[in-house]
């Protein structure tokens, strides 16, 4: 049965999991109040603004977080392109590295004479 203010009462947490009871005994005014206190928590943890679903509500003073989320997801995205760019000039690198190591191999093993192989290995 929930209440007035949207809580699980009496014998409705029969049968859900601990962290669910543990959930649904919090009000909305304690978890206001833990925010005030924790003023930086969502900043700290911006893995929990992602799995939100928060909408704006005018007539409730509810706060909306999609700016912070797409704050969120654009910091994201930068992580991962700047990563992505790296993996490719890395991938490019090696690639020439292999492409120079290649010519040299092939080129030992038309030599003939030592000489020959170190005069090429100095080049």
């Amino acid at each position: 049965m929930m209440n007035n203010q949207g809580n699980i009462t009496g014998g409705a947490t029969a049968g859900l999991s601990s962290a669910t009871q543990a959930a649904s005994a919090l009000s909305p005014g304690a978890v206001r109040t833990f925010l005030q206190e924790n003023p930086t928590f969502l900043t700290d943890h911006p893995e929990l603004l992602e799995s939100a679903s928060l909408e704006m509500s005018n007539e409730n003073n509810v706060v909306d977080f999609s700016a912070a989320q797409a704050t969120h997801f654009r910091r994201r995205y930068e992580s991962l392109k700047t990563n992505h760019l790296s993996l490719i000039r890395a991938g490019r690198e090696n690639q020439s590295h292999l492409d120079e190591l290649r010519s040299v191999f092939l080129q030992l093993i038309r030599v003939s004479s030592i000489p020959a192989v170190v005069a090429t290995i100095l080049d």
